[in-house]
């Protein structure tokens, strides 16, 4: 689920009523920095929910950051 911010988006994951992860800022770099737009928070939820139906730890790298071609700075 993606919302606005103050100054942008963020996203939550919530499995079976229950917040997972509520996630106010881009994952993966230094400074606290919300996503500049829904579309790419929304891409990021996905990646994170695709990571959980695998099994996988449902942290973002920079890696995956430049795949989903997430602006780090709007």
């Amino acid at each position: 689920m993606v919302y606005k911010t103050e100054n942008g988006f963020g996203y939550r994951v919530i499995v079976r009523g229950r917040l997972l992860i509520n996630q106010d800022f881009i994952p993966a770099i230094q400074e606290n920095v919300p996503f500049c737009d829904s579309i790419e928070a929304a891409a990021a939820c996905n990646l994170v929910i695709q990571k959980i139906k695998r099994n996988e730890m449902p942290t973002l790298t920079l890696k995956d950051l430049s795949i989903l071609k997430i602006k780090t700075k709007c």
